[in-house]
């Protein structure tokens, strides 16, 4: 099979892709000044999330949802970057639950800060040393998160959206399951995987 028109047309598609986040990347600019202009809100999560929704549920072809899902997510945080650059704070080291919960929300395009205090990330949003923070509030098996609930009654902050992680953890051993005699993880893992241990 000759792949040279397939490739033409692939890049014929690529070229109109472009053309179209450019023309979207302009109207965000202006949709930026607009809010600045009116003291609104940069970053509006409930858009945000019916853009997300209404892009998927208009696909019907082969493109994964998931993918699509993606893109979209991604295309919405480099659009809000050049409204606004955003700094994001969240708990925990790169890569941590609330940074993966911090990236599906706001996408990659954003400024992310790292905290190792959940207070710390209250105390940043208070003072505007960053846009806005990404705790823990709870989950499924550890329960409740105390220390977020008792830093919204200590800091003049607010919920603006709700993020639903699926938490999935992996243990790692150099030898046979039944080998294992001892585990090292942080307290929240051993919560999180209590039933299974």
């Amino acid at each position: 099979m000759d792949l040279k028109p397939l490739r033409i047309e692939i890049d014929q598609i690529d070229k109109e892709l472009v053309r179209l986040l450019d023309r979207r990347a302009e109207i965000a600019r202006d949709v930026g000044r607009s809010k600045a202009e009116t003291g609104m809100n940069t970053f509006d999560p409930g858009r945000a999330k019916a853009v997300v929704l209404q892009a998927v549920s208009r696909s019907t072809g082969d493109f994964p949802r998931a993918g699509l899902e993606y893109v979209f997510r991604e295309v919405l945080s480099a659009c809000l970057n050049l409204q606004k650059p955003l700094r994001v704070g969240y708990l925990g080291p790169k890569d941590s639950f609330s940074n993966q919960a911090a990236v599906r929300e706001f996408g990659s395009s954003v400024e992310f800060v790292s905290f190792k205090l959940i207070r710390e990330v209250f105390i940043a949003v208070e003072r505007n040393k960053i846009d806005y923070g990404v705790v823990p509030v709870e989950n499924s098996t550890g329960g409740t998160v105390h220390l977020t609930l008792d830093a919204f009654i200590e800091h003049p902050v607010s919920v603006c959206s709700e993020v639903l992680l699926p938490i999935q953890h992996s243990l790692l051993a150099r030898c046979e399951l039944s080998q294992i005699r001892r585990v090292y993880s942080h307290p929240q893992g051993f919560i999180q995987c209590e039933r299974w241990i």
